[in-house]
């Protein structure tokens, strides 16, 4: 494999590289690398002129000791390289371009590893492109690779790479998933030190001196770093990483993670402008509530929304709006930095996307003044558990007299339907028959007419029979999910998540829109009913037992009250019923479809 032929005009410089990443942990190190080379160099007598040793990427642009190689093998100083592999020479196309040009000019007379030699010969130059073409393109695998894993870990709210303070790197035993967990001696003091700066007015500094002098905080310890007290630029890095509040970005991807949180979204947001820093919204898109289903009451065009920040000056107490370039007070210039625990405010607010109409001046509704408009009306209608549980029991008990009806509907539309596929049957065997042959009983006009009619009307009893057989435990079960709405819509609307607050609005009432800065809707006739029977049975209820409060009434009060309040609506002709269907296709509940109970 060695050559026993030497030249001994070519002159060599040794180049020894050694990458950092991952694609490069197998090769040997630089040490390894020299001593190899030297070896080899003396064994077949070689002339060194010089070594280059580099700890950089081949894959990337502007590596220093390599540039410093070609200069002086174009002053003529040598006119050979020796290297453990190609690829030690580059994995970019730039570097690759320039070093066989460099050959194909004559300045280099031949690249040497141990394992085989390129000359200045046209082969031997191809053999190098394809070498280090094939060396770009594993690099290029590789990083799309990496880039892809990563991007399926951060989807799956893992960050990919060494935990920040505060945070530790771990592993399952069993099933071998890596994931991040709290820091159990650094996580709480973190957070206390983060909760000075938000609650307690202190500086940065101030939260970071009392950390490190007073708490004793030392960085996490590792091989050759930590053990110490933790710096201010580690300091102000960790108050504006994302990470902190549970939202993971990087240059891979970016998403929420399932790491405990060192803070809320809405205290970093705070935290940042204390920082005189850009809030959330410069991270990650915030899904608002309500704004899907609601127009403007002026021009009819959807709504968007938007969040106001404001802040009172510690010093001269003047209010102003935090943009996103402002740093310090209006009026006093003081910088958020040093303000001594400013107030804070923050607003969100709904109004006219101007899409539909750009010079539209309905004014914006604030956010927090809907949702206590949407929870008074809930209030309206709200049950408590007595009212749900036996509501749903006379609930069955009036479908139990509605499935008797609608079995004599059912049995009177089954021979309806017989009857139909008699006549239609008699009406063919009379086209066909023989005392027809002159269509003097029946015409080939009237026989299709006729046809027609008994068709649609088959087709009418049929949907009858259908809608019929489910019209009660459908109707049933609309009905029992709005009871459960009035009893838990106030509940979702404090916990739920953005679809779900959106859509209990949307349940409330139908042509939902801002005018004036208020909300307007119409209000579904369902939810009317219930509140009605509320206060019909509150008024019996004390008729009955007048000593008896309502929030101490008994069941039996209180189904006796149930009774008479809707059973004197009950009336045995289905046919009254007023059909108050809601077309409301993804919410957890549905509402009443009948208005007789």
């Amino acid at each position: 494999m060695f050559s026993e032929l030497q030249n001994p005009k070519i002159k060599y410089f040794i180049y020894t590289r050694k990458s950092t990443e991952e694609e490069d942990r197998q090769l040997l190190s630089i040490e390894a690398q020299l001593f190899e080379l030297r070896e080899y160099a003396k064994k077949l007598n070689l002339e060194i002129v010089d070594t280059f040793t580099e700890a950089r990427s081949a894959y990337e642009i502007g590596r220093p000791k390599f540039a410093e190689m070609l200069k002086r093998i174009e002053k003529k100083e040598a006119n050979g390289v020796l290297c453990w592999q190609p690829n030690r020479i580059s994995r970019n196309p730039k570097d690759a371009g320039e070093f066989i040009y460099q050959m194909s000019i004559g300045n280099i007379l031949e690249l040497r590893t141990p394992y085989k030699t390129f000359t200045t010969d046209s082969s031997d130059q191809l053999l190098l492109t394809i070498e280090l073409g094939m060396a770009k393109k594993d690099s290029d695998d590789k990083s799309q690779n990496v880039k892809r894993g990563n991007k399926t870990k951060i989807r799956n709210g893992y960050v990919p790479c060494m935990a920040i303070q505060g945070y530790l790197n771990l592993q399952n035993p069993i099933t071998k998933e890596r994931y991040i967990d709290k820091d159990p001696d650094r996580f709480p003091l973190l957070q206390q030190a983060i909760h000075l700066i938000i609650d307690s007015g202190y500086s940065p500094m101030e939260a970071l001196h009392t950390l490190n002098d007073k708490w004793n905080y030392k960085t996490r310890k590792m091989v050759k770093l930590g053990g110490k007290k933790l710096s201010r630029s580690a300091w102000y890095k960790l108050l504006s990483n994302p990470f902190i509040y549970g939202y993971i970005k990087r240059k891979d991807g970016e998403g929420w993670g399932k790491h405990p949180a060192l803070i809320t979204l809405e205290q970093f947001n705070n935290l940042q402008i204390r920082l005189g820093k850009k809030t959330a919204s410069h991270y990650t898109t915030k899904d608002f509530p309500y704004k899907k289903v609601i127009k403007c009451g002026s021009c009819g065009g959807t709504v968007t929304a938007h969040e106001k920040w404001q802040v009172i000056c510690s010093d001269c107490k003047t209010k102003f709006a935090k943009t996103e370039n402002r740093v310090a007070c209006t009026n006093c210039g003081t910088p958020f930095e040093k303000m001594e625990n400013p107030k804070i405010l923050h607003y969100t607010y709904l109004s006219c996307a101007k899409k539909t109409n750009p010079n539209c001046t309905e004014k914006a509704l604030r956010l927090d003044n809907l949702e206590t408009t949407v929870e008074a009306e809930i209030n309206k209608f709200e049950i408590d558990d007595d009212f749900l549980n036996l509501a749903v029991k006379y609930l069955h008990e009036v479908t139990d007299v509605d499935f008797n009806i609608n079995q004599k509907v059912d049995d009177s539309l089954n021979t309806e339907l017989d009857n139909l596929q008699y006549s239609l049957k008699q009406l063919l065997l009379l086209k066909v028959s023989p005392e027809n042959r002159d269509e003097s009983r029946i015409s080939e006009r009237e026989y299709v007419a006729q046809r027609k009619d008994l068709l649609a009307r088959i087709k009418e009893v049929e949907d009858l029979v259908s809608d019929n057989n489910n019209r009660v435990e459908t109707s049933t079960e609309n009905t029992e999910k709005a009871f459960n709405f009035a009893r838990y819509a106030n509940y979702w609307l404090k916990n739920g998540d953005s679809n779900t607050k959106t859509q209990i609005l949307q349940s409330l009432g139908l042509n939902l829109k801002i005018k004036d800065k208020k909300l307007c809707f119409d209000k579904q006739k369902h939810f009317y009913l219930i509140e009605k029977g509320l206060k019909e049975v509150q008024a019996i209820k004390e008729e009955l037992e007048p000593m008896i409060l309502v929030g101490k009434a008994t069941n039996t009060d209180l189904a006796n009250a149930i009774n008479l309040s809707w059973r004197r609506r009950w009336d045995s002709n289905p046919r009254v019923r007023i059909n108050a269907r809601l077309v409301f296709e993804t919410s957890p509940v549905w509402p009443l479809r009948y208005s007789s109970i």
